[in-house]
């Protein structure tokens, strides 16, 4: 009897238990639950490369402290030369205006003509005094001559001719033969800028950093007419940016004073001039007058 009632409990026990497990088919995410591999702890990351070296792991991957890219500025080393085709001319407005030509005549002009787009020699020196040294090409300039040079315009009342605010006063643009520092005034000969009808030529050591002016200067009228013989010399400088090859220039008046120096153009005849005031010049000459920037280019290759 007992032995009955105890086959009986067990059948009974293994009916409910096969009652209340699920089927495959009837319990998928049951089985799945019971198939998956419980994950392993995580290991806590190391926050040097010497605690990774000591608890074996991977080291650190190097990474940018700045999330962007960015390019050095290309700068010049001391003495070293840079050799530039062309001098591109812009207006500030953006307009385009071709390039500086080589010394067709006396003054320096500008022209859409590549083939007449000058070459200079650019080096950077050293000297703080003498921070750079810009040489026009031999074949392009007259023999002697190899200064970027300024001569300032006598109004035709001989008075005053610095450069200054408020006034329209110039200089113009040529070859110079005779190099001088930034500085106060001097007195030089007459034959140290480029005359066709007059060229003594007198060669001279240096480098080109100063803007040198003298020998007789032109006043800007319609004609461009009337020269008069100047006999005290100014000089001021030229400076070039190294990021954008920006090209600009420093006068320096016979007292010394530095007027904020523009490059203006006179478009009548495409000539390139220095100002010490650009607006003032501008509305001066009206439709002939501009305000310019030069900067150093490089010319394509032709095929």
């Amino acid at each position: 009897m007992l032995k009955s009632l105890y086959i009986l409990v067990i059948s009974l026990t293994l009916i409910t238990v096969s009652q209340a497990v699920p089927t495959k088919s009837t319990g998928e995410s049951f089985w799945n639950s019971l198939n998956r591999t419980r994950p392993s702890p995580a290991r806590r990351g190391c926050s040097t490369n010497a605690e990774c070296l000591r608890t074996g792991q991977s080291l650190i991957k190097p990474h940018r402290r700045s999330p962007t890219t960015r390019a050095l500025a290309p700068r010049q080393s001391a003495g070293f030369p840079r050799m530039y085709n062309a001098i591109r001319v812009t207006s500030t407005s953006g307009q385009e205006y071709g390039w500086v030509e080589n010394f067709q005549t006396t003054s320096l002009q500008f022209s859409n003509d590549p083939t007449l787009a000058m070459s200079i020699n650019y080096v950077e020196n050293a000297n703080a005094a003498d921070p750079l040294t810009l040489t026009i090409s031999s074949d392009q300039r007259p023999s002697g001559f190899p200064y970027l040079a300024a001569q300032p315009a006598v109004p035709a009342d001989e008075s005053q001719s610095d450069l200054r605010s408020g006034s329209f006063n110039y200089a113009t643009l040529t070859a110079g033969s005779i190099n001088h520092p930034a500085g106060p005034p001097y007195t030089g000969p007459e034959d140290t800028y480029y005359d066709s009808d007059d060229s003594n030529e007198t060669n001279s050591q240096g480098t080109e950093t100063a803007i040198v002016s003298g020998g007789y200067g032109s006043q800007l009228s319609s004609e461009l007419e009337a020269e008069l013989e100047l006999t005290t010399l100014m000089c001021g400088q030229w400076v070039v940016n190294p990021d954008t090859l920006e090209i600009t220039a420093q006068w320096i008046n016979a007292d010394g004073s530095k007027p904020p120096t523009a490059i203006v153009a006179y478009l009548r005849n495409n000539l390139l001039l220095l100002s010490g005031d650009g607006p003032i010049f501008k509305s001066t000459y009206g439709q002939y007058g501009e305000i310019m920037t030069l900067h150093f280019d490089t010319l394509p290759e032709t095929p």
